[in-house]
């Protein structure tokens, strides 16, 4: 699956492009040789063809409506990586109808399909939104105990502003003393952009963008 190459010593860093069956395979096994593995996927969710979509109470699969397992290794590989109770065999009663109308049943092998249940949900949005979720939920009493974490968060209004022509300020990083600037960075002196012209990063102090959180971006923009 993997070709040697003669500089792969050098690769540390990998970009897989879907999270179907393949994409968190390929991970699996690209971090089992020591990469630094990051997934992209342009829906809401993974799954790919085995995709499923929530319904009231429950969750209907709309593409693949189970899988096989032709490789007597592949259940093992699953138990490793997801977990005996994350799939099991479909019992279902298939049958293949004719163009006569007769029917016979599927030919006897092992069907799988996933268990779509939660013995635990990790929430990592930060806590304002983890609480508004926890709230949305139904559950009062673990919103409110985020209410201390919520309350020790400072905002931060942060700008990206581009220059056609570089600017040489003297540093490409500084904490300011401003009454409004907290930050200024040059974004594009950082390795790996290639940027045309400039690129400078700003944000503004706590007690500055607590004062002004809910104003209008674009009348702040220009004052800068």
């Amino acid at each position: 699956m993997f070709n040697e190459a003669p500089d792969r010593h050098l690769i540390r860093r990998t970009a897989v492009i879907g999270s179907g069956i393949a994409g968190p395979t390929a991970e699996i096994l690209l971090k089992e040789q020591g990469q630094s593995v990051t997934v992209f996927e342009k829906s809401r969710a993974p799954g790919g063809r085995l995709a499923a979509k929530r319904v009231p109470g429950s969750s209907a699969d709309i593409g693949a409506q189970y899988f096989t397992a032709r490789n007597p290794a592949f259940p093992d590989f699953l138990t490793r990586y997801a977990g005996d109770d994350s799939f099991t065999t479909w019992p279902g009663r298939l049958v293949f109808q004719h163009r006569d109308g007769r029917r016979e049943p599927f030919p006897e092998e092992e069907r799988y399909v996933g268990t779509p249940r939660f013995d635990r949900v990790v929430v990592t949005a930060p806590p304002a939104q983890a609480g508004d979720l926890m709230q949305a939920s139904g559950l009062e009493e673990v919103a409110a105990r985020l209410e201390q974490s919520i309350s020790a968060l400072a905002p931060c209004w942060a700008v990206a502003a581009h220059f056609s022509q570089p600017l040489d300020p003297g540093f490409d990083g500084i904490r300011c003393q401003h009454p409004v600037l907290y930050w200024a960075a040059n974004n594009s002196s950082k390795p790996g952009r290639e940027d045309s012209g400039q690129w400078w990063v700003l944000h503004g102090n706590a007690e500055w963008t607590t004062a002004h959180l809910d104003a209008s971006r674009s009348r702040w923009v220009r004052s800068w």
